[in-house]
């Protein structure tokens, strides 16, 4: 059988999984390079490169959540939100709505509307014949005329350096899902995020079998605790295994 539709049937691969600011990579020819005959913990170890493992001392207040719409609404009120990664911004209007945040910020590539069709919709009838960019900006028109939300358009993590140090109390990270740009958004978000501030980091897993790609979320997201002794406060459960990953930032900046 082909590896392909072997780790396809593993992984009950239906129907789509969201894509927002990431350009994926198909792993279509690394999954070719394994033949059938290959051990199972040679082509996970592939796929799965070892994870800094976070200390004991780091999880003893963590918390077990439903999902990630629970996880939210154990966060506080009237705070500085940003979104990084909010395609068609459902997840905004929930959290909006949820948090009632002094400021919201969108930030996001905003180029869906390159694609011919998203979700099996074509993007001009997704888009109603805007942009992206532009039918979002209609979309949450309410709260950014009354200044609630500001949109960011560009790379996540020139869109986040644009505001000053210690400026967040919540930052939501659901961009681009390889290692490098979450060590890139990271390294911004480190200085961003207030002391005592929560970053939850969405799609917390290795692999999506939706798009046959290997995401370097959990590595880089590791690592980060473990350089920054962050505290780990919620781990949110997703029927699809795209977990949450909610942290504390506990170092103050100098």
């Amino acid at each position: 059988m082909d590896l392909k539709i072997l780790l396809q049937r593993c992984f009950n691969s239906i129907g789509y999984h969201v894509i927002k600011q990431s350009k994926y990579v198909k792993l279509n020819s690394e999954l070719d390079a394994f033949k059938t005959e290959a051990r199972p913990e040679r082509i996970w170890t592939r796929l799965s490169p070892a994870l800094p493992e976070i200390p004991s001392h780091l999880l003893r207040n963590s918390r077990l959540v439903t999902n990630r719409y629970e996880l939210m609404k154990l966060l506080p009120r009237n705070a500085v939100v940003a979104e990084v990664g909010v395609a068609f911004g459902d997840f905004s209007d929930f959290t909006l709505k949820v948090l009632e945040p002094f400021k919201f910020v969108a930030i996001d590539t905003f180029e869906l509307h390159k694609f011919e069709r998203v979700f099996d919709v074509s993007s001009a009838e997704k888009f109603e014949g805007l942009s992206h960019g532009g039918w979002f900006l209609k979309r949450f028109k309410e709260y950014v005329e009354k200044g609630v939300m500001e949109v960011q358009m560009g790379l996540s993590w020139d869109m986040l350096g644009k505001y000053p140090d210690n400026y967040f109390d919540i930052i939501y990270l659901d961009a681009d899902h390889s290692y490098d740009s979450v060590r890139k958004d990271l390294n911004v978000i480190k200085y961003k995020i207030k002391a005592g501030g929560t970053i939850i980091f969405n799609d917390y897993t290795v692999f999506d079998p939706y798009t046959e790609t290997p995401y370097g979320v959990p590595k880089a997201v590791n690592e980060f605790i473990v350089e920054n002794n962050c505290e780990v406060i919620f781990f949110a459960l997703q029927p699809t295994m795209f977990f949450d990953l909610a942290v504390k930032f506990n170092e103050r900046k100098q």
